[in-house]
């Protein structure tokens, strides 16, 4: 138990980093290189996701699982161990010549050759092997170290708008650093194997029925971006709508941490075959999320264009639209990260969630294509949105056949009227006082402070519980 916790707390470092450094180095980043430059890193960076996802056939989730396999045994580990690295340095080739091919003539061209240093550190990467032994220590060190030596990096070397290739290679550098750093700790858990026996290619087909998901979600994630800079050409608006969705995926870690605290609690329903016990645990997880998420969602709209300009700089206040229209998904991707983690995979429905994403792929691509170019980077905002809630209806439409959820309806409308309530204050706290970063900070307080005020007024269940839980 105690490992589990540990295990826990390093996790949770490592999500609370992946928001807290980007909120450091985001506003000097935007403010030095300039939207269109900023665009166009966005650009190289979502293919280059794409390929590397593509490339990797899952082998980073496969890995993990095939190492935990053969925790117990270091031959066996070993053996893994290497077939899959072999493997790694085959896909690696093909991948990155896949991608130059793919920006040979455009704009980009120049700036992609710089990624391979980026691409070498993404597939030579080892951090699977210590997540697949549970060494999470490691990993969260080693992402401790890259992040701290990557924001310094960022203030030292980045100066001005010409040096975009400095920050691409720098990017790269960070992440090829990580990767070194865990191999000097791989000598006490691996041995040297007989190369004879290996049989690199036995992992092949296995990893593939991992692979899909994973692709298709990231096509559903990176695909909008891609779009953009395909049909508008525009590398500025590329890096608005990118900060936007940054921003908006916030608050939405807050609510998938939930989740995935209680992923565990509900395989062990399951097992148990306690269907009492897993729906009650979905009820308050359910109640719980609606009663965040919906302050969340229009807490940010009303935040959003007194955070911008001070935040990203006064070019970015486009951002601070896109941040609007974009909240409703805060609510989508909350609902849908409870019917995931606590209902699809620990009930090994995981098929349902390739249904879902693959629709949504589609869903977000049709919708690109068709509004984009009316719409501009509101096509995009409108193709997420509608994806983002098909897969939610996709996959509440199956838990809700097993799982009876009650009074949703009431609790979106009941929290919805105390949100526009404490968002209403916020609002008239910023057209009082204008914007600035102390104003921002007491929008945020007066709305959470009515909220919560609200809730113990009306006496609200859910909050009594969890006093009286206390």
């Amino acid at each position: 138990m105690k490992k589990t916790l540990t295990n826990i707390f390093y996790s949770c470092c490592v999500q609370l980093l992946g928001i807290i450094v980007p909120l450091i180095t985001s506003p000097y980043i935007s403010r030095i290189l300039r939207p269109t430059n900023l665009g166009i890193y966005t650009y190289i960076d979502s293919v280059s996701q794409v390929f590397m996802t593509i490339g990797l056939i899952g082998l980073s989730n496969y890995g993990i699982r095939e190492i935990a396999y053969s925790k117990d045994n270091k031959k066996e580990r070993s053996k893994t161990f290497f077939e899959i690295m072999i493997l790694r340095i085959i896909l690696l080739a093909i991948s990155y010549f896949c991608y130059c091919f793919f920006m040979k003539g455009t704009k980009y061209e120049m700036y992609s050759i710089y990624q391979i240093i980026w691409f070498a550190g993404s597939f030579l990467d080892v951090v699977w092997v210590f997540n697949g032994l549970e060494d999470f220590k490691t990993v969260v060190l080693r992402t401790v170290l890259v992040k701290t030596v990557n924001v310094f990096c960022i203030f030292i070397f980045i100066k001005s708008p010409a040096d975009l290739l400095k920050y691409i290679l720098l990017m790269g550098i960070c992440q090829a650093l990580g990767t070194l750093i865990c191999y000097k700790n791989l000598k006490r858990v691996l041995e040297i194997p007989n190369f004879k026996e290996l049989n690199i290619f036995r992992h092949l087909i296995p990893t593939l029925k991992i692979a899909l998901p994973q692709i298709v979600t990231l096509v559903f994630y990176q695909m909008d971006k891609i779009m953009l800079e395909w049909i508008l050409d525009d590398s500025a608006v590329l890096a608005f709508y990118d900060l936007a969705d940054k921003i908006v995926k916030i608050p939405v870690t807050a609510i998938t941490a939930i989740s995935t605290v209680m992923l565990p609690k509900s395989s062990k329903y399951f097992i148990d075959n306690d269907h009492a016990g897993l729906t009650k645990s979905l009820q308050a997880t359910v109640d719980f999320s609606i009663m965040l998420i919906i302050p969340m969602c229009l807490g940010l709209m009303s935040i959003s264009c007194g955070f911008v300009p001070w935040f990203y700089g006064s070019e970015y206040l486009e951002v601070s639209y896109i941040i609007i229209t974009l909240c409703p998904v805060i609510i989508a991707r909350g609902l849908s990260s409870i019917s995931s983690s606590q209902y699809l995979v620990p009930t090994k429905n995981t098929r349902y969630l390739t249904y879902s994403s693959v629709f949504a792929a589609i869903i977000n691509v049709v919708i690109n294509f068709i509004t984009i170019p009316i719409l501009g980077v509101y096509g995009a905002v409108l193709g997420t949105i509608f994806a983002e809630f098909s897969v939610t209806i996709i996959q509440f439409y199956y838990m809700l056949k097993d799982i009876k959820i009650k009074d949703m309806s009431r609790s979106f409308i009941r929290y919805t009227l105390f949100g526009c309530i404490a968002c209403g204050c916020s609002l008239v706290v910023w057209y009082l006082l204008d914007t600035h970063i102390y104003t921002t900070v007491l929008q945020i307080g007066c709305a959470m402070i009515a909220y919560l005020g609200l809730l113990v007024v009306s006496k609200d269940k859910l909050l009594e519980n969890i006093h009286f839980k206390k």
